[in-house]
């Protein structure tokens, strides 16, 4: 908020302001060197998620740790999101997701239909509505706080690289080796290199001010769809 920007990397967390760069490492206090995710909290203060680290918040230039200790699901923390209503979500790798709200942590795993897998994306659509990439499809969270499984017959086994909405309420669906997939209500329409899609490893997806859409791929550069 305060127009700094913050930079995740394998060795570490810089912050970039006022043409000067500040880095933090273990030796400053981080959890962990691989710093995977990063988020803004309610209260202005960085959150950032470590593979194996658990999660930080960063106040005045401290460091607070939060691990599995403190109700996290799990110290590999892949990603994470904050919400429009203030909720901040931690998805890990193997221990199911976390949500922190109002100080405190609720972790959602085996119990509210999620299991042991690895998450990999987290997205929020316009009528807040949380959905779940994994390593073995797509999720979405119901209104009683338990996860279930959407378009299991062509997403089950897919991983889940990115989700995204268009204008028209459409959800996108990036995955690993599966191209992209569009769900339209109960339609499911999928995208691959033998579509034109420029690789089946989407990593990004874009909507740009004119309502096409951009896929950004693993090692086959960038795709346009026109709609």
């Amino acid at each position: 908020a305060d127009g700094a920007m913050w930079i995740a990397t394998e060795h570490g967390l810089s912050r970039l302001a006022d043409g000067g760069i500040r880095n933090w490492t273990v030796a400053d206090g981080l959890p962990h060197h691989s710093v995977r995710c990063l988020a803004e909290g309610p209260d202005g203060a960085l959150w950032l998620g470590t593979y194996g680290g658990g999660a930080a918040r960063i106040v005045g230039g401290r460091v607070e740790v939060v691990r599995t200790g403190e109700g996290l699901a799990h110290d590999k923390v892949r990603v994470m999101l904050r919400t429009a209503g203030g909720d901040l979500w931690f998805g890990t790798s193997g221990g199911g997701l976390s949500r922190l709200r109002d100080g405190r942590f609720q972790s959602f795993g085996e119990a509210a239909g999620l299991g042991d897998l690895e998450l990999r994306s987290l997205f929020e659509d316009r009528d807040r509505v949380l959905w779940v990439g994994t390593r073995d499809g797509l999720y979405r969270l119901r209104d009683d706080d338990r996860l279930e499984a959407v378009a299991a017959d062509v997403l089950a086994g897919e991983t889940v690289n990115v989700i995204a909405q268009d204008r028209r309420g459409r959800l996108w669906i990036g995955t690993r080796e599966g191209g992209a997939f569009a769900l339209d209500g109960s339609r499911v329409v999928r995208y691959r290199k033998s579509d034109g899609q420029a690789d089946d490893s989407v990593l990004s997806i874009l909507e740009d001010r004119e309502g096409s859409l951009w896929f950004g791929t693993y090692g086959g550069g960038l795709s346009r769809l026109s709609t």
